[in-house]
């Protein structure tokens, strides 16, 4: 078989469900779990050596850095489940994507404008400043060493991750035993839950539920191309990243 002939292997686009792509779910919070106590154990050990009690602005100046090196470690666990193939499929679906940019720029759009209305209503309706994430995120930007850090995660890791587990692994795999429609309503529940750890109230959800609608949406329009929501989910957290940056 000649090299223009030859066909991608890709076990993903099988009917049978991946099944060890669900060990993600339990592996992220495992990783950061285990980096947060290892940032305790090594803060603690550092200032207990010299008696002193760990300032609690430590805690979320590397709080970041532990949840950069979790998801790091979860995207090194997907590689190796999957290192016989992987690398060539995603360098087709990048491709792939790139001819889809008016999805990528469409979506980002329609965020941008629905994020707009939200946070119009939140703030003259329901009388919410913010949620809790973002007063979270905002709260590490007080640090200038975390910038070049909270750029990493923010643009690039976050949507890798989040993508992986709630489009790829939810829409993708759980939806070849549950279908599509049920796959992406549990996908935008659980994606708008983990923004929602530290709510105080539910009409935080909101932006969470329109973004995680969003991206499935442009998902499934992209035949399910993971590399089209990473791209858009990396895009509109590019353009909250400047627009806090320079405000």
């Amino acid at each position: 078989m000649t090299q223009t002939t030859k066909t991608l292997e890709n076990p993903f686009d099988s009917t049978k469900v991946m099944k060890r792509d669900f060990f993600l779910f339990p592996l992220s919070f495992f990783l950061l779990f285990g980096a947060a106590v290892l940032l305790q154990l090594v803060l603690g050990l550092y200032y207990g050596a010299t008696n002193r009690e760990v300032p609690m602005i430590k805690y979320e100046e590397f709080g970041g850095i532990a949840q950069d090196a979790s998801s790091l470690g979860l995207l090194f666990i997907f590689y190796l489940m999957h290192r016989r193939y992987l690398i060539p499929i995603a360098k087709e679906r990048i491709r792939r994507a790139f001819k889809l940019w008016y999805l990528i720029i469409g979506g980002g759009i329609v965020v941008f404008t629905l994020n707009a209305g939200i946070g119009y209503l939140m703030e003259h309706v329901l009388h919410l400043d913010n949620t809790q994430n973002q007063a979270m995120i905002e709260a590490m930007f007080e640090h200038q060493w975390l910038w070049p850090f909270l750029l990493i995660s923010i643009v690039v890791l976050a949507p890798i991750v989040e993508e992986l587990l709630y489009r790829h692994v939810i829409i993708h795999e759980l939806g070849k035993k549950i279908g599509n429609v049920l796959a992406t309503l549990l996908s935008i529940i659980l994606f708008a839950g983990i923004h929602m750890m530290y709510a105080t109230s539910i009409y935080e959800a909101l932006p969470y539920v329109m973004m995680g609608t969003v991206f499935s949406i442009v998902y499934l329009m992209s035949r399910k191309n993971l590399a089209v929501a990473i791209l858009l989910h990396a895009f509109n957290n590019a353009i909250g990243f400047i627009l806090f940056f320079f405000s």
